[in-house]
């Protein structure tokens, strides 16, 4: 299962370091919830979630970021990410 995940997020992390925001925020929204499997902490899957939003907000898809900031803030009210993000987003 963690090969059939590797290269799509390795795709999408290529496409959010190339600028290519949209292409990241669709990539990353279709494998976050499998992501399980490829294993490490919490914290480390997070940051998958963590870039999906800061993509979204880069390609400008504003509904989109804050429907993923809205569960981050029901899930962790205290997140230091999502007030940034949140910042970000009024912006």
């Amino acid at each position: 299962m963690a090969t059939t995940l590797t290269v799509p997020i390795g795709e999408a992390l290529l496409a959010y370091g190339a600028g290519h925001h949209g292409e990241a925020a669709d990539k990353l929204a279709r494998l976050v919830g499998a992501m399980a499997p490829v294993g490490g902490s919490h914290a480390q899957q997070d940051i998958f979630t963590l870039i999906q939003i800061d993509a979204a907000i880069r390609a400008g898809r504003r509904e989109q970021a804050q429907t993923l900031l809205d569960e981050r803030i029901r899930d962790r009210p205290a997140d230091f990410g999502t007030r940034k993000l949140l910042e970000a987003l009024a912006r």
